[in-house]
């Protein structure tokens, strides 16, 4: 599914004032993220949660920007379901692998892409030269 949210420009100010803060305090920080507050997945995503007729309560939200180089091969799950959206995803920014269903997806700007309950995922090198940003949620329904 591919759309455009309301509160694009807000998120990536926020993700951007965190980047900004790991680099002037010198950090080493690979993946840098901050945290989502729950109004804003509400005003956002509760059409797609009505279409979709859940009612879902969202454990945890949060934005990820990956600099160059950085992936996360190691590969996890949650205890959810995840919902990825996209936010910016500059060419050879890198693929989300879901591991169980032996599927590789090329993100687009705007995509969402739903991970299930306990797959294994895994998001392979961010070869350019800008950050990926995604905005990720864990659903509980």
């Amino acid at each position: 599914m591919n759309f455009e949210i309301r509160d694009k420009k807000l998120l990536l100010d926020m993700i951007q004032a965190s980047i900004d803060y790991y680099i002037e305090t010198g950090s080493k920080q690979e993946l840098i993220f901050a945290k989502v507050p729950s109004d804003i997945i509400d005003r956002n995503f509760q059409h797609i949660f009505k279409e979709k007729g859940i009612e879902p309560r969202v454990n945890d939200a949060w934005i990820n920007a990956f600099p160059i180089g950085h992936s996360s091969m190691a590969g996890h799950n949650h205890i959810g379901e995840v919902w990825v959206y996209y936010l910016s995803t500059p060419e050879n920014c890198g693929e989300i692998i879901l591991v169980d269903q032996n599927k590789t997806i090329t993100p687009q700007e705007g995509d969402l892409i739903v991970v299930p309950k306990g797959e294994n995922h895994k998001v392979t090198e961010n070869k350019s030269q800008d950050y990926r940003i995604s905005l990720a949620m864990e659903l509980i329904y």
